[in-house]
């Protein structure tokens, strides 16, 4: 999904194909017009993400448009393959804000066992006394039905203390857990410092099969060239009350070896985890003196994480820069994943973007 561009101006989303002689091809599968189906025009690139379902269909929020407030407050929507390449495109849901509703998606979307979506908004819900932004958010859940997509909010976030949108505080780590009755009931599973431990974490978790949890802060840590560090990643590991316990598996030490991690992380087959910093790398340009972005590999050992940088961006008119997705993987151990800006287009680096590919 492109953050602007396509048809209107307002973002698109598209797929790149690869044929028989190696060359990649873009197909636009939707372009947005900024009215009722959606705007992408300010999203964070790391947190809009794309969804599928078992039937093939494409699942994703746009932060603004729709048809709730002046200029629509964001939608979820769907895209489902039709006949000759064409995907039809629906909205399933306008947000409305206010005391009782969502107002500006972020995140990405969830599916459970039964069908039902699962996001949530950076602001709507409750009005907040102590420092959220007007609102703080909530947690919604979209359930299909004969007459369409049924909203219900799950959670209405109160403060920044139980992990309201990020205006004040450091951020935290978040658990709902359903009630017999169809209540949800929050627990705070820990709250960042914004020292040693990490701080304003933005890329969504993963899992490792002993139920323990990963995810990176791009502010924190001990790498004093950053001003307020460098950034982490972090581990979770459960305990039978709360906080968890955490532990700081990378430090970013300075901008030279990556820096401001946003991004979600990824496990391989080995159980090495992969990711990107926004910035650092030992590439700066005029266009990002502290460096324009890495991909790095983390490596599990008996004495700890060891960190490799696999690739240093290099900026506008190249390979792109600032990277804040997450990558994925192919079978092959090829890595794959998107920066913001930069590319041969990306001349004015407020634009452009590219796809890349980093081949072992």
């Amino acid at each position: 999904m492109t953050q602007d561009g396509g048809t209107y101006g307002f973002g698109s989303i598209f797929e790149l194909s690869k044929n028989s002689s190696g060359k990649w091809t873009q197909t636009v599968l939707h372009s947005f017009t900024g009215l009722t189906d959606g705007n992408n025009y300010f999203p964070y690139t790391n947190e809009n993400s794309l969804i599928f379902d078992k039937a093939g269909n494409l699942y994703g929020t746009t932060p603004q448009g729709g048809t709730g407030g002046g200029v629509g407050l964001g939608v979820v929507f769907k895209l489902s393959p039709g006949t000759n390449g064409n995907w039809n495109f629906s909205v399933l849901y306008s947000f409305k804000g206010g005391k009782t509703d969502g107002d500006v998606p972020s995140g990405p979307l969830a599916f459970d066992a039964q069908g039902d979506l699962y996001g949530t908004t950076t602001f709507g819900g409750n009005q907040s006394s102590n420092s959220c932004q007007a609102t703080c958010g909530v947690v919604f859940r979209l359930s299909p039905s004969a007459s369409g997509w049924a909203e219900k909010i799950v959670h209405l976030f109160t403060s920044v203390n139980e992990g309201a949108n990020r205006s004040n505080g450091c951020g935290v780590v978040y658990r709902l857990s359903p009630n017999s009755n169809g209540s949800w009931t929050q627990a705070t599973l820990y709250s960042f410092t914004c020292g040693a431990d990490g701080g304003g974490p933005e890329g969504a978790l993963v899992l490792d099969a002993a139920g323990n949890l990963y995810g990176t802060t791009p502010i924190g840590g001990t790498g004093s060239a950053c001003g307020y560090g460098c950034g982490v990643v972090f581990e979770l590991a459960p305990s039978s009350a709360v906080p968890w316990n955490e532990t700081v598996i990378y430090d970013f030490p300075s901008s030279s070896t990556g820096a401001y991690p946003e991004s979600k992380l990824t496990f391989d087959k080995a159980g090495n985890l992969y990711g990107t910093t926004n910035g650092g790398g030992d590439a700066p340009s005029q266009f990002c003196d502290q460096g324009c972005g890495t991909v790095f590999e983390l490596t599990p050992s008996s004495s700890g994480w060891q960190e490799k940088t696999l690739y240093n961006f290099t900026g506008p008119l190249a390979d792109g820069a600032q990277p804040e997705a997450g990558v994925i993987l192919d079978s092959s151990g090829n890595i794959y994943g998107t920066t913001r800006v930069g590319g041969i287009d990306g001349y004015d680096y407020q634009y452009g973007g590219t796809v890349y590919k980093i081949v072992p």
